[in-house]
């Protein structure tokens, strides 16, 4: 490839069978030629009451939504900065179909899944199965960050604190907490608050704040009723709530790439929270506060 008079070697080095290497002081010019050939597709969550969309319908323990209009901000995004060919699709059971159909190299995973258990994974797994490379999760780590006994487990593998905590599974009956060695382990004589919610949703949507120990069963029952699946019990952790977003080690600012040693933290926000309000049930962007950086 010439530009300004240099010829750029173009060709990936393969170091082994499954991997290439790469010059990254050549990322500009690999974009500028996978902007005009890279078809794009960026797939948002199906909808199962779509006719056509899936073979049965089943019960989705998460919370559905679709994230299309989010889908279509990202590929009005890759378009704005160059992309020629992005196609915006949802993920039901067609997709393989779509992809394959309108040459896909490369799928930017924008969705919860349809429906079904672990919905969050289907779609990675099934890219993984169909050999398409995406931007996203693998399906393994999509499923444990949304699972969040699970994640829980696997920061205090690592030293991590989290608010203790239990499960309980709808075919466990009703939680007695006064009678299960399980909870005595957890909380020992710790008798609230508590907050019970999903293992697996979104929005703080079916979140409860249970001030006394007596309420749990209530607060549980309601979470099986809805989800079908289980719910999380923790201890109730007052004080302030901040949020963090972190992105990989490659970022571009001041018209230029740069590769970090580790991956880039924005600026902290505080989610405020009204005085009588003990936990965020709903996300709105007034209630959100930057935190200057020390």
């Amino acid at each position: 490839m010439k530009q300004k008079g240099k010829i750029f070697d173009m060709v990936a080095t393969q170091i082994s069978p499954n991997r290439l290497h790469y010059d990254f002081s050549l990322l500009p010019q690999y974009l500028e030629v996978l902007f005009v050939k890279l078809r794009i597709a960026v797939v948002f969550g199906g909808n199962c009451d779509r006719e056509g969309s899936v073979i049965y319908k089943t019960h989705n323990p998460r919370s559905w939504k679709s994230y299309e209009v989010v889908a279509r901000e990202i590929a009005a995004a890759l378009a704005e900065i160059g992309c020629k060919q992005v196609f915006v699709m949802p993920d039901d059971m067609n997709l393989p179909e779509k992809l394959k159909r309108e040459n896909i190299h490369l799928v930017w995973l924008n969705t919860g899944g349809v429906q079904g258990y672990n919905p969050v994974c289907h779609t990675p797994a099934l890219l993984e199965m169909l050999g398409m490379p995406y931007v996203g999760h693998n399906p393994l780590n999509s499923s444990t960050l949304d699972n969040k006994h699970a994640f829980k487990r696997e920061l205090e593998s690592v030293g991590i604190k989290t608010a203790p905590f239990v499960t309980w599974h709808p075919s466990q009956g009703i939680l007695q907490p006064n009678l299960q060695q399980r909870f005595a382990i957890a909380f020992g004589d710790y008798r609230g608050p508590f907050v019970v919610k999903p293992v697996s949703g979104r929005a703080s949507l079916q979140v409860h704040f249970v001030e006394k120990i007596e309420g749990l069963s209530q607060a549980v029952a309601e979470v099986h009723r809805t989800t079908h699946n289980t719910a999380l019990i923790e201890k109730y952790l007052p004080g302030r709530e901040f949020c963090v977003a972190v992105c990989g080690y490659v970022t571009y600012a001041k018209g230029s790439f740069s590769k970090n040693t580790k991956p880039f933290a924005f600026s902290t926000m505080e989610r405020v929270l009204e005085p009588d309000e003990r936990i965020l049930h709903r996300w709105i962007k007034r209630r959100l506060r930057p935190i200057a950086r020390g």
